[in-house]
């Protein structure tokens, strides 16, 4: 039974560090987003 509350709490962390960095990759694309439009909104108007 121990070892398989252990399985649990290991699999919730991981689940949260996934969660977490899949947080973090969505912040990342929507920046990634914004400043390509700016350069996009540059390169129409050069």
């Amino acid at each position: 039974m121990e070892n398989v509350s252990r399985g649990a709490q290991e699999t919730g962390s991981a689940a949260d560090s996934v969660l977490t960095s899949t947080n973090e990759l969505s912040q990342q694309a929507d920046s990634l987003k914004v400043e390509m439009e700016k350069f996009l909104a540059s390169v129409r108007a050069a």
